[in-house]
């Protein structure tokens, strides 16, 4: 069930990013700003509740983990020394690094240019920015259904390829003049290939972490891969302001490297694949 699970998680989760501001915002205009904080809290108490509720299987620690004590720096010494037995772990933490910092650029790249240099309004950027959660909805819906889902390797290795087309897409509109109808429906697919390209290698591997990281080291796993992820993706935003602010031709040259390591990643991945069999 764990391929069920993620996958509608995701699907959940994209669903949330269209309805919730939608909800939000209909809720703000009906009601005062006192009422509208009451709400937050009720809900927040809500959800504090039942997570508080769930019941959790404890899984008994295996010999090998206790070993040492557990302090905090032991217990992440017991994740390093798995990370450095599990190549395949160990490149999906790596790598994810990677891309997250690389699409600091596009986070900022996608806005920043369709509106300061294609003149676009909030409205039309507002449209181009549902074609990534309705990605994740279509594909959340069509994974599970899969018979032959392929390897971890065969999926990050398309997904890579995905990514990198739906970037590329993004450079056509600095290199040919285009109607802004042209402009808004290129942007569209192109973030709707790139939401693809996200959910087909994050479901995959999440499904794969789950069954390959031990049930006691899981946590803080995911803990390392939350944090890793939260520190490189603000500081390639963080790199993209100042470059897009610098000069506008960084908006074509940061897409274009972007979608060259996706190709590279995909390139290391089949080496890996052919020659350490890790994966």
């Amino acid at each position: 069930f764990i391929d069920q699970t993620v996958s509608y998680r995701n699907v959940i989760q994209n669903v949330l990013q269209i309805g919730a501001p939608i909800l939000g915002g209909i809720v703000y205009a009906y009601f005062d700003i006192k009422t509208f904080m009451i709400i937050m809290f009720v809900t927040e108490l809500i959800s504090l509740i039942i997570v508080l509720n769930i019941a959790f299987n404890k899984v008994p620690a295996k010999k090998v983990y206790e070993e040492v004590k557990d302090t905090f720096f032991n217990s992440y010494k017991v994740v390093f020394k798995f990370l450095k037995s599990n190549k395949d772990i160990f490149l999906i933490l790596l790598s994810g690094s990677i891309i997250n910092f690389m699409f600091g650029f596009v986070t900022v790249g996608i806005p920043g240019s369709f509106v300061t240099i294609f003149n676009m309004n909030s409205k039309q950027l507002g449209i181009i920015e549902t074609g990534f959660p309705l990605a994740g909805i279509l594909f959340g819906l069509i994974y599970p259904k899969l018979k032959n889902k392929g390897t971890l390797v065969a999926n990050m290795q398309v997904a890579m390829i995905t990514l990198a087309v739906g970037i590329l897409i993004l450079c056509i509109p600095f290199i040919t003049d285009f109607y802004k109808l042209s402009i808004l429906v290129i942007y569209f697919i192109s973030i709707f290939i790139i939401g693809s390209g996200v959910v087909l290698s994050n479901v995959p591997i999440n499904i794969y972490v789950q069954k390959n990281v031990p049930e006691q080291i899981k946590g803080k796993y995911l803990a390392l891969s939350q944090t890793m992820s939260q520190v490189m993706m603000p500081f390639g935003i963080l790199v993209a302001g100042i470059l897009f602010d610098i000069n506008s031709a960084f908006y074509i040259i940061s897409f274009s490297i972007t979608a060259i390591l996706c190709f590279i990643l995909a390139y290391l991945y089949t080496f890996i694949k052919k020659h350490d069999g890790v994966i």
